[in-house]
Protein backbone atom coordinates (compact mmCIF):
# COMPACT_ATOMS: atom_id res chain seq x y z
CA UNK A 1 0.00 0.00 0.00
CA UNK A 2 1.30 3.46 -0.88
CA UNK A 3 2.39 6.10 1.59
CA UNK A 4 1.05 9.64 1.24
CA UNK A 5 3.76 12.11 2.17
CA UNK A 6 2.53 15.63 2.76
CA UNK A 7 3.52 18.84 4.46
CA UNK A 8 6.75 19.96 6.11
CA UNK A 9 7.08 19.97 9.87
CA UNK A 10 10.71 21.07 10.09
CA UNK A 11 14.23 20.62 8.75
CA UNK A 12 16.76 19.44 11.33
CA UNK A 13 20.56 19.41 11.23
CA UNK A 14 23.31 17.69 13.17
CA UNK A 15 26.92 16.62 12.90
CA UNK A 16 27.69 15.12 9.50
CA UNK A 17 28.78 11.49 9.34
CA UNK A 18 30.63 9.89 6.45
CA UNK A 19 29.78 6.39 7.73
CA UNK A 20 26.14 6.77 6.71
CA UNK A 21 24.73 6.91 10.26
CA UNK A 22 22.51 9.79 11.34
CA UNK A 23 23.51 11.50 14.62
CA UNK A 24 21.46 10.87 17.75
CA UNK A 25 20.82 14.57 18.29
CA UNK A 26 19.56 17.05 15.71
CA UNK A 27 18.19 20.58 16.02
CA UNK A 28 15.78 22.64 13.95
CA UNK A 29 17.50 24.87 11.36
CA UNK A 30 15.58 28.13 11.51
CA UNK A 31 12.13 28.76 10.05
CA UNK A 32 11.57 27.32 6.59
CA UNK A 33 9.64 29.71 4.35
CA UNK A 34 6.18 28.39 3.52
CA UNK A 35 5.92 26.09 0.48
CA UNK A 36 9.64 26.43 -0.35
CA UNK A 37 10.95 22.97 0.63
CA UNK A 38 11.43 20.57 -2.28
CA UNK A 39 13.37 17.37 -2.90
CA UNK A 40 14.00 17.04 -6.63
CA UNK A 41 16.00 14.80 -8.94
CA UNK A 42 17.28 15.70 -12.39
CA UNK A 43 16.58 13.32 -15.25
CA UNK A 44 19.33 10.78 -15.85
CA UNK A 45 21.81 11.35 -18.64
CA UNK A 46 21.33 8.57 -21.21
CA UNK A 47 23.76 7.40 -23.89
CA UNK A 48 22.26 5.02 -26.46
CA UNK A 49 24.16 2.62 -28.72
CA UNK A 50 22.65 1.48 -32.04
CA UNK A 51 23.36 -1.17 -34.61
CA UNK A 52 23.64 0.26 -38.08
CA UNK A 53 20.22 0.52 -39.68
CA UNK A 54 18.28 -0.09 -36.45
CA UNK A 55 16.10 2.51 -34.69
CA UNK A 56 15.99 0.71 -31.34
CA UNK A 57 19.20 0.86 -29.28
CA UNK A 58 21.04 -2.35 -28.47
CA UNK A 59 21.78 -1.01 -25.00
CA UNK A 60 21.85 2.19 -22.96
CA UNK A 61 24.17 3.74 -20.43
CA UNK A 62 22.36 5.73 -17.74
CA UNK A 63 24.03 8.23 -15.44
CA UNK A 64 21.55 8.61 -12.58
CA UNK A 65 21.49 11.91 -10.71
CA UNK A 66 21.44 12.25 -6.93
CA UNK A 67 18.35 14.14 -5.66
CA UNK A 68 18.99 17.45 -3.94
CA UNK A 69 17.06 19.27 -1.22
CA UNK A 70 16.18 22.95 -1.59
CA UNK A 71 14.38 25.32 0.78
CA UNK A 72 14.36 28.93 1.95
CA UNK A 73 15.03 30.17 5.48
CA UNK A 74 13.29 33.32 6.66
CA UNK A 75 14.75 34.06 10.12
CA UNK A 76 18.48 34.21 9.51
CA UNK A 77 20.54 35.74 12.31
CA UNK A 78 24.33 36.11 12.18
CA UNK A 79 24.93 32.58 13.48
CA UNK A 80 22.65 31.09 10.82
CA UNK A 81 24.42 33.11 8.13
CA UNK A 82 27.73 31.61 9.21
CA UNK A 83 26.29 28.10 9.39
CA UNK A 84 24.60 28.23 5.98
CA UNK A 85 26.90 30.48 3.94
CA UNK A 86 30.23 30.41 5.76
CA UNK A 87 32.34 33.12 7.30
CA UNK A 88 32.59 33.70 11.04
CA UNK A 89 30.88 35.56 13.87
CA UNK A 90 32.92 37.78 16.19
CA UNK A 91 31.26 39.83 18.96
CA UNK A 92 27.89 39.48 17.27
CA UNK A 93 29.13 40.56 13.83
CA UNK A 94 29.08 38.19 10.85
CA UNK A 95 32.06 38.56 8.60
CA UNK A 96 32.37 36.94 5.18
CA UNK A 97 35.19 37.17 2.66
CA UNK A 98 34.57 33.96 0.73
CA UNK A 99 37.47 32.05 2.27
CA UNK A 100 35.90 30.45 5.35
CA UNK A 101 33.47 27.78 4.18
CA UNK A 102 30.69 26.15 6.15
CA UNK A 103 30.93 22.53 7.23
CA UNK A 104 28.91 19.56 6.02
CA UNK A 105 25.85 18.62 8.08
CA UNK A 106 23.52 15.71 8.61
CA UNK A 107 20.06 16.84 7.50
CA UNK A 108 16.65 15.38 8.35
CA UNK A 109 13.40 16.44 6.65
CA UNK A 110 10.48 15.74 8.98
CA UNK A 111 7.15 15.79 7.17
CA UNK A 112 3.73 16.14 8.74
CA UNK A 113 2.76 12.72 7.47
CA UNK A 114 4.37 9.97 5.44
CA UNK A 115 8.06 9.56 4.72
CA UNK A 116 10.95 11.12 6.62
CA UNK A 117 14.15 11.82 4.63
CA UNK A 118 17.70 11.53 6.00
CA UNK A 119 20.95 12.89 4.53
CA UNK A 120 23.85 11.74 6.74
CA UNK A 121 26.51 13.79 4.95
CA UNK A 122 25.10 16.82 3.20
CA UNK A 123 26.89 19.74 1.60
CA UNK A 124 24.97 22.93 2.42
CA UNK A 125 25.18 25.79 -0.05
CA UNK A 126 23.22 28.96 0.69
CA UNK A 127 22.91 32.33 -1.01
CA UNK A 128 21.37 35.54 0.25
CA UNK A 129 18.07 36.55 -1.32
CA UNK A 130 17.07 39.67 0.58
CA UNK A 131 14.50 42.21 -0.56
CA UNK A 132 14.55 45.28 1.68
CA UNK A 133 11.05 46.59 1.07
CA UNK A 134 7.78 46.61 2.99
CA UNK A 135 6.66 43.55 1.06
CA UNK A 136 10.04 41.88 0.95
CA UNK A 137 11.92 39.75 3.46
CA UNK A 138 15.45 38.57 4.10
CA UNK A 139 15.64 35.01 2.78
CA UNK A 140 18.37 32.44 2.46
CA UNK A 141 18.13 30.12 -0.54
CA UNK A 142 19.53 26.80 0.68
CA UNK A 143 20.49 23.74 -1.35
CA UNK A 144 21.64 20.51 0.32
CA UNK A 145 23.47 17.95 -1.84
CA UNK A 146 23.91 14.43 -0.40
CA UNK A 147 27.57 13.39 -0.49
CA UNK A 148 29.08 9.92 -0.53
CA UNK A 149 29.29 7.80 2.63
CA UNK A 150 31.49 4.79 3.36
CA UNK A 151 28.53 2.55 4.21
CA UNK A 152 24.77 2.81 3.98
CA UNK A 153 23.27 5.39 1.65
CA UNK A 154 23.72 9.14 1.01
CA UNK A 155 19.92 9.57 1.01
CA UNK A 156 17.35 7.52 2.92
CA UNK A 157 13.57 7.64 3.33
CA UNK A 158 11.40 5.72 5.75
CA UNK A 159 8.17 5.80 7.69
CA UNK A 160 8.37 6.22 11.44
CA UNK A 161 6.22 4.88 14.21
CA UNK A 162 3.71 7.65 15.03
CA UNK A 163 4.22 9.60 18.22
CA UNK A 164 1.80 8.44 20.90
CA UNK A 165 -0.08 11.30 22.56
CA UNK A 166 -2.76 11.52 25.24
CA UNK A 167 -5.41 12.59 22.73
CA UNK A 168 -5.61 12.82 18.95
CA UNK A 169 -8.58 15.22 19.02
CA UNK A 170 -9.55 18.29 21.03
CA UNK A 171 -13.07 19.74 20.99
CA UNK A 172 -13.94 23.24 22.19
CA UNK A 173 -17.26 25.02 22.63
CA UNK A 174 -17.82 28.31 20.80
CA UNK A 175 -16.77 30.25 23.92
CA UNK A 176 -13.39 31.77 24.69
CA UNK A 177 -11.11 29.29 26.44
CA UNK A 178 -8.17 31.17 27.95
CA UNK A 179 -7.17 28.20 30.13
CA UNK A 180 -6.89 25.79 27.26
CA UNK A 181 -6.67 22.06 26.83
CA UNK A 182 -3.48 20.02 26.89
CA UNK A 183 -2.06 17.10 24.96
CA UNK A 184 0.85 15.13 26.42
CA UNK A 185 3.37 13.18 24.37
CA UNK A 186 4.46 9.70 25.46
CA UNK A 187 8.10 10.15 24.53
CA UNK A 188 11.60 9.86 25.86
CA UNK A 189 12.57 13.44 25.01
CA UNK A 190 10.62 16.67 25.14
CA UNK A 191 8.56 18.08 22.31
CA UNK A 192 10.59 19.79 19.60
CA UNK A 193 7.50 21.14 17.85
CA UNK A 194 3.81 21.75 18.46
CA UNK A 195 2.18 23.99 15.88
CA UNK A 196 -0.76 24.56 13.54
CA UNK A 197 -0.69 25.85 9.94
CA UNK A 198 -0.23 29.61 9.52
CA UNK A 199 -3.33 31.79 9.38
CA UNK A 200 -5.13 30.03 12.24
CA UNK A 201 -5.43 33.17 14.35
CA UNK A 202 -8.40 31.86 16.34
CA UNK A 203 -6.17 29.71 18.53
CA UNK A 204 -2.74 29.69 20.12
CA UNK A 205 -0.43 26.73 20.69
CA UNK A 206 2.39 26.67 23.22
CA UNK A 207 4.50 23.78 24.43
CA UNK A 208 6.90 23.00 27.22
CA UNK A 209 8.45 19.68 28.09
CA UNK A 210 6.14 16.98 26.72
CA UNK A 211 2.93 19.01 26.99
CA UNK A 212 1.24 21.15 24.33
CA UNK A 213 -1.46 23.65 25.37
CA UNK A 214 -4.17 24.91 23.01
CA UNK A 215 -6.26 28.01 23.74
CA UNK A 216 -9.07 29.37 21.55
CA UNK A 217 -10.87 32.65 21.00
CA UNK A 218 -14.66 32.84 20.92
CA UNK A 219 -16.25 31.72 17.65
CA UNK A 220 -18.89 34.29 16.65
CA UNK A 221 -19.76 32.44 13.45
CA UNK A 222 -22.44 29.78 13.24
CA UNK A 223 -20.15 27.43 11.35
CA UNK A 224 -17.65 25.31 13.31
CA UNK A 225 -13.95 25.57 12.53
CA UNK A 226 -11.10 23.13 12.75
CA UNK A 227 -7.40 22.64 12.11
CA UNK A 228 -4.66 20.09 12.79
CA UNK A 229 -1.84 20.48 15.31
CA UNK A 230 1.45 18.75 14.54
CA UNK A 231 3.50 17.47 17.48
CA UNK A 232 7.06 16.11 17.20
CA UNK A 233 9.20 14.35 19.81
CA UNK A 234 11.93 11.71 19.46
CA UNK A 235 11.77 12.30 15.70
CA UNK A 236 8.19 10.97 15.66
CA UNK A 237 5.12 12.89 14.60
CA UNK A 238 1.51 13.00 15.82
CA UNK A 239 -1.45 14.86 14.34
CA UNK A 240 -4.12 16.24 16.67
CA UNK A 241 -7.42 17.49 15.23
CA UNK A 242 -8.71 20.66 16.91
CA UNK A 243 -12.38 21.55 16.48
CA UNK A 244 -14.40 24.49 17.82
CA UNK A 245 -18.18 24.55 17.65
CA UNK A 246 -20.08 27.39 15.99
CA UNK A 247 -22.09 29.97 17.93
Amino acid sequence: MGVITQGLAQVQIGTASTNGTMPGSLTKIGAVYKDSCKLTQDTASVVEHFEEGQSAPLFQNEDLKMPSLAFQLMDADVDLLALAIGGSVTSGVWGFDGTVKNSNKAVKVVTKQGLVFDIPNGRIRATLNAEFSEKGINLLDVVVMPLAVTSGYPLMAYTTTPLTVSSNALTFTSSLDSTGQTVTATSTGNLTLASVPSGQDWLTVTYTGKVATVKVLANANTAPRSTVMTMIADGKTASVTITQAGA
